[in-house]
């Protein structure tokens, strides 16, 4: 919003322009001095005066413009209804134990209870024919799914919050299982041939460095082999890797070699416990 005095001195400056108000003194006027002469003994041109209330009717439309603008885009926020952007806000949205009732041309929960908002994580794309929708919950800080009376009730939940005629393929479920096949090069005076941090026993860099990269992949986000190998040659100790052979499975499937990147099904990975990284990781002493 633009103030009073700013209005007050556009107007000043267009009278100026005009000869036939030159006799309106005094020329050159500013909105300070205005309000300098008010608080004076002096009297003060009613013509100043004037301009005074019409800077001020300037100001109060420009507020009703700036409103008008947030009005309208808070209309355009909420007019995404949906879109996938728009699924994942509903995910979230949802609220175990309440139901929806039917106000305001849609579906919606009477109160709002953030502690029953189960869903932390939702990620949604789409195929020819139908929605994709995963979602997990946090618990203790790790993403898990949600259960079988759990999905249920968020799966009825879609239902009457979707549009009419869309399929919804809801997915929550345990995490994808990944096995990295990895050759590391290493500096010998730092690692040992197990990986192991020489200055601190105990701590291994090559696969501290996996598990970080995987557990800080957003959710429904794409593992890179290259950003995980770029990721361990930051490690200490390692002077080259590479990826030999990368694997992945979801639920009771196969595991199935993947060359460049892997998008989990579930929505997010974790390391297979039957193929932990210190038997998939060969360490190459570099001397």
């Amino acid at each position: 919003m633009r103030p009073l005095t700013y209005w007050y001195d556009i107007i000043i400056v267009e009278k100026d322009t005009m000869s036939n108000l030159n006799r309106y003194q005094p020329n050159a006027d500013t909105s300070q001095q205005l309000l300098a002469d008010i608080t004076s003994t002096s009297k003060v041109a009613r013509w100043r005066l004037w301009v005074w209330c019409v800077a001020a009717c300037a100001m109060a439309f420009d507020v009703i413009l700036d409103l008008f603008k947030i009005e309208l885009a808070a209309i355009a926020q909420n007019s995404r209804y949906g879109s996938l952007p728009w699924y994942v806000v509903i995910a979230k949205e949802y609220q175990e134990g309440y139901n929806l009732v039917w106000q305001n041309n849609q579906y919606e929960y009477i109160t709002t209870d953030v502690a029953s908002q189960i869903i932390s994580l939702a990620a949604s794309d789409e195929t020819t024919t139908h929605v994709i929708l995963k979602v997990a919950q946090l618990v203790s800080g790790v993403a898990t799914p949600l259960s079988v009376i759990q999905t249920a009730a968020f799966e009825a939940y879609i239902t009457k919050k979707k549009p009419a005629g869309i399929n919804v393929h809801i997915i929550s479920d345990l995490p994808d299982e990944l096995r990295l096949y990895v050759t590391v090069n290493y500096n010998p005076l730092m690692l040992t041939s197990t990986g192991e941090s020489l200055l601190t026993p105990g701590t291994f860099p090559v696969e501290d460095a996996i598990e970080s990269y995987n557990q800080n992949l957003p959710f429904n986000g794409t593992l890179e082999l290259m950003s995980v190998v770029d990721k361990i040659q930051l490690a200490s100790g390692v002077d080259t890797a590479y990826v030999t052979n990368a694997e992945a499975r979801y639920g009771s499937n196969p595991f199935v070699s993947f060359p460049e990147q892997y998008t989990a099904n579930a929505g997010h990975l974790i390391i297979d416990s039957l193929n932990p990284l210190n038997t998939t990781i060969t360490y190459v002493a570099n001397v």
